[in-house]
């Protein structure tokens, strides 16, 4: 087909585009692809391009015609969907915290040893998609080695930024990912991108939103929204989340088109590139960005925008706003002490199963993993439902151990990262298909 037959069908298309938001707005892309019988990459070329300006898309990804309809991101360019809470302010002065610290994820774009990154000549599909991308092996071949410093990303698309040195006066340059993917290894040797939840990368961000440090946290939350980050519903796609933010920050400095589909190395490589600017590369980067901080900025944020109505009439609530709440006067007579305890221990377990709130410290060795063992037991026994969850692995480990060795079968269900999940599959499934025995009915009633 040549040069005018290929521009007649894309008008053709464009036109069949339009009719279809026409009948019914609020389309995503792949919708709109399936109906049309088009790929969804035809369909996000002409949103984004020749249709630019009379279409518009709200934060879910959903395409309307401009003229029948208000675009969502007007409304949302002063709001960053915080609440007005108590609980709100402190989430966001943590934030403001976390952006002093957070140093983001870069990388030399040139260096006499190996370098920090590898580029991709096509942007990753699936999940599974770097499983037998040999660069990205060695790139977790040197993660491995430093024994937990580093972790290891896709990023897409790829800032260049030139830098300098302050002492020396050296200059050059730096690979900075604007969006970041984490990539695990699983045990059967396949690497996995996560795709649930992308980061924006603070390393670049920090200086393209040319905020202070104090008001990082907020823009970011803001752009994440306006990103469809977070929000609940279906997830968007790394092509339609890269366009978008061209889309909405077209101020920033961009060199290349987003163009997901095409040949991402075709101009040559990135580590020749002279003119700083962001570009339509993707690269497999090693980080050293915390993966607690990022779970922390992540539900901070989630916690941020609860309403208040949500968690009132909990124990946070009780604890946010200051109140004193009314603390039962029927103390537990009877506790099960399946490890022995002191008077202090036992008057510890008491309070916390009669409170909203308890405080229990004390230095090691003075049996606090006893009184989470009883406490645990104890409230399993008065149909309490609890969730036992701590900053350190090894105590959850050694509670769970604990418990679960008490009895024939599990009280607890270990999670977390998924080295436990196909364990706690196991676990659900037994005792979903599990009947007790007459000795273990005797041993209860006991």
């Amino acid at each position: 087909m040549g040069i005018n037959g290929a521009t007649k069908q894309m008008s053709t298309l464009s036109e069949r585009v339009l009719e279809a938001l026409r009948e019914k707005p609020n389309q995503k892309a792949d919708a709109l692809a399936k109906f049309l019988g088009a790929e969804r990459s035809q369909i996000n070329k002409l949103l984004y391009g020749p249709l630019r300006g009379q279409v518009v898309q709200n934060s879910t990804y959903q395409w309307s015609l401009s003229s029948a309809s208000k675009s969502q991101d007007g409304s949302e360019d002063d709001a960053n969907g915080f609440a007005n809470t108590t609980l709100a302010k402190l989430c966001r002065y943590y934030l403001a915290c976390l952006g002093y610290d957070e140093s983001g994820v870069s990388a030399f774009q040139e260096s006499k040893w190996d370098l920090d990154y590898v580029e991709l000549s096509k942007l990753p599909a699936t999940s599974n998609d770097l499983t037998h991308n040999e660069d990205a092996r060695k790139l977790l071949q040197k993660k491995n080695k430093e024994q937990g410093r580093f972790e290891l990303f896709l990023g897409y698309p790829v800032r260049i930024k030139e830098i300098q040195s302050s002492k020396s006066g050296w200059k050059g340059r730096v690979v900075e990912p604007i969006l970041l993917f984490p990539i695990e290894a699983e045990p059967d040797g396949q690497l996995v991108i996560d795709l649930e939840f992308p980061i924006i990368n603070q390393s670049a961000f920090k200086d393209l939103a040319k905020v202070s440090k104090d008001q990082v946290m907020n823009e970011l939350a803001l752009l994440e929204q306006e990103l469809g980050i977070g929000i609940e519903g279906e997830r968007p796609e790394i092509d339609e989340i890269a366009m978008r933010l061209q889309a909405i920050r077209g101020g920033w400095p961009w060199v290349d088109d987003i163009a997901p589909d095409a040949s991402l190395d075709a101009s040559g490589p990135l580590s020749e590139i002279r003119k700083s600017g962001i570009y339509n590369r993707c690269v497999v980067m090693l980080g050293e960005r915390s993966p607690f901080t990022k779970g922390l900025e992540t539900e901070l944020r989630l916690l941020a925008r609860l309403p208040k109505e949500s968690y009132a009439n909990t124990a946070l609530g009780a604890w946010i706003d200051g109140r004193e709440v009314k603390v039962s006067t029927e103390a537990q007579q009877s506790l099960i002490e399946v490890l022995p305890m002191n008077t202090e221990q036992r008057q510890a377990v008491i309070t916390a199963l009669t409170n909203q709130n308890t405080v229990i410290t004390g230095p090691p060795g003075t049996g606090k993993s006893q009184v989470v063992t009883n406490l645990l037991m104890n409230a399993a026994w008065s149909d309490k439902k609890v969730l036992f969850a701590s900053k350190n692995n090894k105590a959850v480990d050694v509670v769970e151990t604990r418990v679960n060795a008490l009895g024939s079968r599990p009280m607890l269900l270990r999670v977390g990262s998924k080295n436990y999940q196909s364990r706690l599959a196991e676990l659900v499934m037994g005792l979903l298909s599990a009947s007790s025995t007459p000795t273990e009915q005797a041993d209860f009633e006991q």
